[in-house]
């Protein structure tokens, strides 16, 4: 299946379709998407398979905090963040899957202090600019994300990881 620059990439079940050879890759690199794939260990698993023996895997993602929300905060967040229920694991979990799937030197880092406020801000100029040029409502999502994003990360709910791994040698 050719992977099309405009078009969507592939799903994480797609990935498995690609005429790849096994073990064609360096490394991988998934930066704020892999949460989306449903599930997110088929996409680890492809992975695997197609990094050399060294190779590396580079993601930032989000998981589960140690925070908890009531049930329905918690199907809001993932249906606001697109989150299948399979992703939704904590950084522990996340850790123990790539292992299981064969990575070594797996490291899951919480960087929630480097992301969250800045994405915050972004978000709420970006209301306040849409709302100065059309004074509509297309900023309403700009700030309720925002909204919502301080209320997880008040909540510690949510965690924004940097994660890497490798492939045996």
């Amino acid at each position: 299946m050719p992977i099309h620059p405009c078009r969507s990439p592939p799903s994480a079940t797609q990935l498995g379709e690609l005429a790849l050879p096994a073990e064609h890759f360096d490394s991988v690199v998934s930066v704020d998407s892999a949460y989306h794939f449903a599930p997110r260990t088929s996409f680890l698993r492809h992975a695997h398979r197609l990094l050399r023996p060294g190779g590396r895997l580079a993601l930032t993602d989000i998981v589960r905090g140690p925070g908890r929300m009531s049930w329905f905060g918690e199907f809001m967040l993932a249906r606001a963040f697109q989150i299948p229920s399979a992703n939704w694991i904590d950084p522990a979990t996340y850790e123990a899957q790539l292992r299981k799937l064969g990575f070594a030197d797996v490291r899951v880092e919480i960087i929630d202090d480097a992301v969250f406020p800045g994405l915050v801000d972004f978000l709420e100029r970006q209301s306040e600019a849409w709302h100065g040029v059309t004074g509509a409502l297309p900023w309403a999502p700009f700030l309720a994300t925002a909204a919502g994003l301080r209320s997880v990360v008040a909540a510690r709910s949510m965690n924004f990881v940097l994660v890497s791994a490798v492939k045996p040698a």
